[in-house]
């Protein structure tokens, strides 16, 4: 397993982290009240980080809500075909894909 930070505002923060068993997975812990992006029905990755490390590198992502106890799953094409990018000042730009597009599991 990999973990991937950004600094912002002079803080290291963790965006995800890539599990590298049988399929190569990006994993971000989100937080409903706090990740979930309404308008866009969505969760988002840092930009940067998904362009530097992710795109043609894994395969599948996953955003797993401790809040909503729920993991949404898509392929790495998938959500780049139905993705959009937003800039959300002071924040680092971001890249989201609707979750309609996702595979929900219920975690137990």
């Amino acid at each position: 397993m990999k973990e991937f930070h950004i600094t912002q505002n002079g803080k290291s923060i963790k965006v995800g982290e890539i599990h590298f068993d049988l399929i190569y997975t990006f994993i971000k812990y989100v937080k409903y009240s706090k990740h979930y992006f309404n308008k866009g029905n969505s969760y988002g990755i840092d930009l940067e980080t998904f362009e530097q490390y992710l795109d043609n590198k894994i395969h599948i992502i996953k955003f797993i809500d401790t809040e909503l106890n729920a993991t949404y799953s898509i392929s790495i094409e998938e959500f780049k075909k139905h993705s959009f990018i937003l800039h959300f000042k002071p924040y680092k730009a971001q890249i989201f894909s609707d979750l309609k597009n996702f595979t929900k599991i219920k975690n137990s």
